[in-house]
């Protein structure tokens, strides 16, 4: 596994963690609530899943407002989005909306990239284990001809 899959898994994984702290959760409880299989969490926790689902990032976001989504998917930023005052949201609405909807699309075209980077992966892995399937056959050809020699 290259060292970047490993830094977003473990970015991702301690995500999870920190998500289920805030809202005192269990990966049970969670699961449940977004209505998704556990099993992808579970993975996330024991170090089989490399990164959150486009499905459970859309779905965290939809449900938990408070939670950053440019956080959620980057890292960078505070976990919770900050609470103003009327007289703050008041004034600065229309420039937030704006940034909310360039957000929001940056966010698509993120999830986008990582949809397809995880593809490429799983291509990748899957010619991995063709070529080793073949060096497995071409090992066992050479041991067979050696015993006949």
């Amino acid at each position: 596994m290259s060292e970047e899959r490993t830094q977003n898994f473990l970015s991702d994984k301690k995500k999870m963690f920190d998500i289920l702290q805030f809202l005192q959760m269990n990966i049970a409880e969670f699961a449940k609530d977004l209505d998704v299989n556990a099993d992808e969490l579970y993975n996330l926790k024991s170090d089989r899943k490399v990164n959150f689902s486009q499905e459970l990032r859309a779905k965290i976001i939809k449900k938990y407002k408070q939670i950053n989504p440019v956080w959620l998917l980057t890292g960078e930023g505070e976990m919770l989005i900050a609470d103003s005052t009327p007289a703050q949201t008041a004034s600065a609405a229309p420039a937030d909306a704006e940034e909310l909807a360039m957000l929001r699309k940056n966010n698509a075209a993120h999830l986008k990239h990582i949809e397809l980077l995880e593809e490429k992966v799983s291509s990748l892995e899957e010619q991995l284990r063709q070529e080793r399937e073949k060096v497995s056959s071409s090992s066992a050809r050479m041991s067979e001809e050696r015993i006949l020699q």
